[in-house]
């Protein structure tokens, strides 16, 4: 946005533009990603500075560096509250989970479909007042099963988020792209990568530049492994490959080489049948414990999962300092654009 972008520059300049540097922040106030900001790098205000977005423009707030312009306050965060961590993309698991519930309160009823930001209003209105049939996943995508073949696909990316409530429904919160209202239940959907209506030829050719997906009853491991097959790329960057195999990210990833003690630079076409079917089994299985805990859980397979567990208590090796293992300082490199966690003591090549 330029009026933003004329603020943050406003806001480096009135500091000092040697003493700042580019970083991503969130709206202090409502959460919404905002895009980026300055930072103080001399540590005066060690949690920078935030961008207020527009939906509180004109208010006043303590450490207010002053209007900049018209939609857009900058202030600094150490007077207000605490820097939010980075938005992360969620893995299959969270999207088959999303669709099971969904489907749970909102299938085989009529809904009523609204977009307050007005980006879907033409699409909502198509769908206002019609039966949502089904609600189903493949990967990280999203569908909505409604009467007439029409299929609303949704791609959350980075910064998408469902806001569930109870009827009445609360007041839009942010830049809401859609708002669904069922019986009892509705939802919000805030900040998608993908927000489209598709008729059923559109659904099928979107659906074959997908890989096969391990949460889907319909999945086909042969097909997953003719690809592996043919590929010389490293097995760490197939698996983030979604036109190959879908859901996995890049926490699944670093935690299915670690428990197979594969190395992640490894080509794909090395790997034999057997060691395919171990990791085709693995894959299922810890997807369908994440799909029913709605976390990511990779250790103490056997025991109950604990709600809210710290992530040193659900995973082996991402973010680790140390192996659990071995004890080895645990090593990272950059595969298919992500940064990937591995022991070398423990991790070696097919």
């Amino acid at each position: 946005m330029p009026t933003a972008l004329r603020a943050r520059t406003l806001a480096a300049r009135s500091r000092g533009s040697k003493t700042w540097e580019r970083e991503p922040f969130f709206c202090s106030l409502c959460a919404i990603f905002i895009q980026k900001g300055p930072k103080c790098k001399k540590g005066k205000h060690k949690q920078g500075i935030g961008l207020i977005c527009s939906h509180f423009a004109g208010s006043t707030l303590p450490g207010t560096m002053g209007c900049l312009a018209s939609s857009t306050i900058v202030i600094c965060r150490f007077t207000t509250s605490p820097r939010l961590k980075a938005p992360r993309m969620p893995e299959g698991h969270t999207i088959h989970r999303i669709a099971a519930d969904h489907k749970k309160w909102f299938a085989m009823q009529k809904q009523i479909v609204l977009s307050p930001q007005g980006r879907f209003a033409k699409e909502a209105d198509m769908l206002s007042g019609s039966v949502l049939r089904d609600v189903s996943a493949h990967g990280k995508h999203l569908f909505y099963h409604w009467n007439r073949n029409r299929i609303w696909h949704v791609h959350l990316g980075l910064y998408g988020k469902f806001r569930l409530h109870d009827n009445p429904a609360p007041d839009p919160r942010g830049a809401v792209r859609v708002r669904m209202i069922g019986k009892k239940k509705s939802f919000d959907l805030n900040g998608p990568n993908c927000c489209e209506l598709l008729d059923s030829g559109g659904y099928q050719k979107l659906r074959s530049r997908l890989g096969e997906d391990p949460l889907r009853p319909d999945a086909d491991p042969d097909v997953v492994w003719q690809k592996f097959e043919k590929s010389h790329s490293a097995i760490g960057s197939l698996l983030l490959n979604q036109s190959v195999i879908c859901g996995i990210g890049n926490i699944y990833r670093a935690e299915i080489l670690f428990l197979l003690g594969m190395d992640p630079g490894s080509p794909a076409c090395h790997m034999d049948r057997e060691t395919f079917d171990r990791f085709w089994n693995l894959t299922c299985k810890l997807l369908k414990i994440g799909r029913e805990a709605n976390q990511i859980i990779t250790r103490n397979l056997n025991q109950k999962p604990v709600r809210r567990a710290r992530t040193a208590e659900r995973l082996n090796i991402y973010k680790s300092t140390n192996c659990p293992n071995c004890s080895q300082t645990v090593r990272t490199r950059s595969l298919a654009g992500r940064t990937l966690y591995y022991c070398p003591g423990c991790q070696h090549p097919f």
